[in-house]
């Protein structure tokens, strides 16, 4: 967390101005980057660059402090737009000269340091070090300034590896890489002395998470994201409950707060942290990586058990997975068919437009293309649109003749034979790498005991060979499982959402009749003239085609819609 320095620039611009007789003018700049400490503190450092400015005749014409900024992010710092000034001559008075405490303060990532240097030096500009007295303008003094400037990206380093043996050491232990507060948790084994956190000498079990007293509000928050609901709903319900924040304040939810506490997984169970095998970016940048891994946990989930806990996780990751792909309309949908509807030309999903000024009817869904790359339909093709009430009476005229079906297949299946427990194929999957993971154990058992000489060559290769056919059928065994896994499930197994769907549309909630119909079909629309759009169902057990003529609605189709109530 920032610490709050008391620090006045203005004054320090009085009395600290250098040589109020000097002639070129400099710019003091301040940066702390850890805990307030007395001999890195910014009134110490203004002290040095004060006495620097009296040493070489320059007076100080403007300070400027970055405090509590770590010197591995350059770009997010004030010095780019004091190099920025000084390339395009708007800094203050002229100024050329950039006075710091030390050169490490300029940063410590290699390249930053190197590029800024590159650029400030480019254009005129000089960097002095008020505790370090070296002549940057002679091959000497630049070879020491880098070896400076190198031995302060080393200690950095340094400081980073340690930090990550650290954070390994905790994920081992089950517990977080940081101790930052948990939102329905309270940390024990631990007290606050100061701004520092310490092992309590009165607690022997060590640091440990509990449950806390919004652990309930953090269960149903996992349970109706996972059910689709929007995020922004969950997150005005928090604040109209008055549920305190992670940092305890009431009314402070927002969505990307919400967001942060459900992708963590903590409340699941699970540790979410960076993979340790992803370099392909700084480690500043690590939180935003898609790049994640799940560790087990030592604390308590909020669930009643682990199956429940097991599927609303898996549900929640799908749900983001699926969000990121379709956009951020459909993950917080208005309509039924946001999300859904795509157009045959572009494959963009068409966007609906409302009948304002008549909330009774439904909207048009109209193609609305890219204005770079446009949509790429034929050449006399009028631009996709379809009427809302015809997608929705093919919709539930599609879903109610294939329910029917299935339920006079469902029910001559039941009479005739009783089926077995399905088992899952994630199941299957998970049993499959279990075996195949101890199969590859035993083979670096056997190579090990081999090179020790505590097996016979003969009974080595024999165990061996063997082992490797076992390895191989596994792991084509594997293979399939997972293909037969991302297939589609088969139409009987839609039933039971079709059932809801079809008897409870009125009621359902519109996020709820979005979610389930994305589940059931998927459709693509299109035109060959104004007269008649095309509507494409592709759903598990089949793909029709149905024309939907421009115009209102056919009085028998509307009749139908509303004995359903669902228009009226």
């Amino acid at each position: 967390m920032a610490v709050a320095y008391d620090i006045d620039l203005d004054a320090l611009l009085i009395t600290h101005g250098g040589d109020p007789l000097g002639t070129i003018p400099m710019i003091g700049y301040i940066r702390v980057s850890t805990a307030r400490e007395d001999m890195i503190s910014p009134e110490m450092q203004a002290d040095h660059i004060n006495e620097l400015g009296k040493r070489t005749g320059c007076r100080i014409v403007r300070w400027v402090a970055d405090l509590d900024l770590s010197g591995r992010t350059l770009a997010k710092r004030q010095i780019s737009a004091i190099i920025e000034s000084i390339a395009n001559g708007t800094s203050p008075e002229g100024a050329r000269k950039v006075g710091v405490w030390k050169y490490s303060r300029f940063g410590r990532n290699r390249a930053d340091n190197q590029l800024n240097l590159a650029l400030l030096e480019r254009n005129g500009g000089e960097l002095l070090s008020a505790t370090e007295q070296v002549d940057a303008t002679t091959a000497v003094g630049k070879l020491t300034r880098g070896v400076l400037l190198e031995l302060a990206a080393f200690e950095s380093d340094l400081i980073g590896e340690g930090w990550r043996d650290v954070h390994a050491h905790r994920i081992a232990r089950g517990l977080p890489h940081t101790g930052i507060p948990r939102f329905a948790y309270d940390r024990l084994g631990k007290i606050k002395i100061g701004g520092t956190w310490v092992h309590d000498p009165a607690d022997p079990l060590g640091e440990r998470y509990a449950l806390g007293d919004t652990s309930p509000q953090l269960a149903r928050m996992y349970r109706e994201a996972a059910e689709g609901a929007p995020i922004g709903g969950i997150a005005r319900w928090l604040n109209h409950e008055r549920v305190p924040s992670t940092l305890g304040n009431i009314g402070r939810w927002l969505i990307q707060s919400t967001y942060a506490v459900l992708d963590s997984g903590f409340g699941c169970g699970v540790l979410v942290a960076h993979d340790p095998r992803c370099t392909g970016h700084p480690s500043s940048e690590t939180v935003q990586c898609p790049n994640k891994k799940e560790y087990p946990g030592a604390h308590p989930h909020v669930f009643d058990d682990d199956d429940e806990r097991d599927a609303v996780w898996e549900a929640f990751k799908d749900r983001r997975r699926t969000g990121k792909k379709k956009g951020r309309r459909a993950a917080n949908p208005r309509y039924d068919w946001t999300g859904i509807i795509k157009c045959r030309w572009c494959d963009r999903h068409l966007g609906a437009q409302p009948r304002y000024g008549s909330p009774h009817l439904i909207p048009q869904w109209r193609c609305m293309p890219d204005k770079v790359s446009g949509c790429p339909r034929p050449e006399g093709t009028p631009g996709t649109s379809v009427a809302g009430g015809r997608v929705l009476y093919a919709v539930w005229d599609l879903l109610t003749r294939e329910r029917a079906r299935l339920d006079e297949l469902a029910g001559a299946v039941e009479s005739h034979t009783a089926q077995p427990p399905a088992v899952s194929a994630k199941a299957v999957v998970e049993d499959l790498q279990a075996r195949l993971k101890r199969a590859r154990d035993t083979l670096d058992g056997l190579a090990v005991k081999h090179a020790l000489g505590d097996i016979k060559d003969d009974v080595y290769r024999r165990t061996r060979d063997k082992t490797e056919q076992e390895e191989a059928a596994l792991a084509q065994e594997l293979a399939q499982a997972k293909a037969q896994a991302k297939q589609k499930k088969r139409p009987e197994e839609y039933l039971p959402v079709m059932r809801e769907l079809l008897d409870e549309w009125p009621t359902l909630p519109v996020w709820s009749r979005n979610r389930m119909v994305g589940e059931l079909v998927e459709m693509e629309a299109w035109r060959v003239d104004s007269e008649q759009a095309w509507l494409r169902i592709s759903t598990a057990w089949g793909v029709e085609e149905i024309a939907a003529a421009s115009g209102r609605l056919p009085e028998s189709e509307r009749a139908v819609l509303q004995e359903a109530k669902l228009i009226v």
